[in-house]
């Protein structure tokens, strides 16, 4: 998982605008942690990469057991994606997801790796026309896979499809997940508690009640469409 370091202003400034700079990390802070729970028994060598580089001594020890801190490194998103995906110990199958998505499951962790077993690259695309999340089997010819991250106009809505057309050119059959939307915007937001009112898990009740709080505490804000624990 590549993540930020939670510091205001620098952290989810498209919510902030919605809800402030300290609510923004606070919420950063949370989505980060609450990933790292959820999917703690996924894969067999889990990475949470932080940036900058210094503030990774900051975040040891905040999550989840299994979970090792490393640096991101130097570099454009691009570059930082596939030093992810060649860390060592250099596995066949490599899954790089964000912090955006708190409420990434582990089965769908699974259908990634799974989809693996028969492409070479899956995506997980995202509602602005990103990507969520991105996974790689790296059984052949990796040294020119890196040309997949080459001169894409990274944070724009051309992301995945200039990533499909990269990954055509270069022969590697593709395999496309849900799309699911990241938390940018305070229409997301509204949408994700909307979707955990509705749910009976106790895990995702929990983030509802912890993500509202932080709301309350730092931007008195209340979440529209909801009362009394339920989605209007």
């Amino acid at each position: 998982m590549m993540t930020k370091y939670w510091q205001p202003g620098r952290v989810k400034t498209r919510l902030a605008a919605s809800v402030g700079h300290p609510a923004a990390a606070r919420l950063h802070r949370l989505f980060t942690h609450e990933i790292t729970y959820r999917l703690a028994g996924c894969g067999d060598f889990r990475v949470v990469l932080a940036s900058p580089d210094h503030c990774v001594p900051r975040i040891a020890n905040r999550f989840a057991a299994g979970w090792q801190p490393l640096p991101q490194g130097d570099g454009n998103l691009g570059q930082r994606i596939w030093r992810a995906i060649s860390l060592p110990p250099h596995p066949a199958k490599v899954v790089v997801i964000g912090a955006d998505l708190p409420t990434l499951s582990p089965g769908e962790i699974e259908r990634a790796y799974q989809a693996l077993d028969r492409d070479r690259l899956v995506l997980g695309p995202a509602g602005d026309g990103g990507y969520y999340l991105i996974g790689m089997n790296r059984h052949s010819g990796s040294s020119r896979l890196a040309t997949l991250f080459s001169d894409i106009a990274w944070g724009t809505g051309e992301v995945l499809q200039a990533t499909l057309s990269r990954a055509e050119k270069l022969g590697l059959t593709t395999r496309l997940l849900d799309t699911r939307d990241d938390i940018d915007h305070w229409d997301d937001l509204v949408r994700l508690v909307k979707r955990l009112s509705r749910s009976a898990d106790p895990v995702d009740q929990d983030l509802k009640s912890r993500l509202e709080k932080i709301l309350m505490r730092h931007s008195m804000i209340r979440l529209p469409g909801v009362a009394n624990g339920k989605a209007d």
